[in-house]
């Protein structure tokens, strides 16, 4: 997107098929621009560390609780106080790479 700061950007694997409905796979390289949870619109594809394992999910920002919501029925949703540390948003996503073969 043209307001990703591509000096900000990393490459994460993401670590499950939770948002498989949304065409995300298990394996695929997302390109994640690091930015605070605070600066992260609701409804966004975030990247986040859930314990040890990076997973992407829809983000929501409600009554002051960081909310997790998978694409995939088979997943679920995880909602965290912002100070959890079992949960660390890295950012928001801003695209995806796929390896071929």
């Amino acid at each position: 997107p043209e307001d990703a700061d591509l000096d900000a950007c990393l490459g994460v694997v993401a670590g499950d098929d939770g948002m498989l409905a949304d065409g995300i796979r298990k394996d695929d390289v997302l390109v994640v621009e690091e930015t605070e949870w605070t600066h992260i619109p609701n409804g966004a594809l975030v990247a986040a560390l859930f314990h040890d394992r990076v997973v992407v999910r829809r983000f929501e920002n409600t009554n002051g609780r960081l909310h997790f919501r998978a694409a995939s029925r088979t997943f679920r949703d995880h909602t965290a106080h912002p100070d959890d540390r079992e949960y660390f948003v890295l950012g928001r996503v801003v695209a995806l790479m796929r390896p071929l073969g």
